[in-house]
């Protein structure tokens, strides 16, 4: 959306929630800036359509930021590295390994371990022993088709059977709004 003249972004995001909420029969709270993309003048647009807030695709974050550009923990993505199957195995190793580095940045920056880094599940598991000793919010995303493009529902299922477990409380998108700033 910011590639795209704001009149008509203003036009998306204001038509796409009138959309919803006819097919849905119910408000829609939360927008999501597509690809993650966002800046000042499309979070106005986003509070003026009347969004209680929205999410952009920011990652290893535990605070919930601000109202109508909030951030999340982790992507439910592969770990260690990102599966092209376009791409030959032998090309691409710099992207193929950019989720990697950018998760081994946030590692080291938080104190956690780098072995987890090994797999999803053991990454995201860190994150969730990191949240429940220094607080904040594990805010999980991911899209459905990845999930199973990459068959990681085992994985997400032991995660959320954990998530469980541990007595934290889950929200929506637009529950996290009592967090926000």
């Amino acid at each position: 959306m910011t590639e795209i003249p704001l009149e008509q972004a203003r036009e998306e995001i204001q038509g796409s929630k009138a959309w919803l909420e006819d097919v849905l029969g119910q408000p829609v709270r939360c927008f999501c800036y597509p690809r993650g993309a966002l800046n000042a003048a499309l979070q106005a647009e986003v509070e003026a359509a009347g969004y209680q807030a929205a999410r952009g695709a920011g990652v290893h974050q535990i605070q919930v930021g601000p109202r109508y550009a909030m951030n999340t923990s982790l992507q439910v993505y592969p770990l260690p590295l990102r599966p092209l199957p376009s791409i030959a195995p032998w090309r691409g190793w710099r992207t193929r390994t950019v989720p990697l580095r950018q998760a081994h940045q946030a590692q080291r920056q938080r104190g956690l371990p780098l072995a987890a880094l090994r797999a999803w599940l053991p990454w995201a598991s860190a994150w969730v022993d990191h949240v429940q000793v220094v607080g904040g919010v594990f805010h999980l995303w991911g899209h459905s088709w990845e999930i199973e493009q990459y068959g990681q529902w085992a994985d997400l299922e032991a995660l959320l059977r954990r998530l469980q477990a541990s007595g934290g409380r889950p929200v929506v998108n637009h529950e996290l709004v009592e967090w926000a700033v």
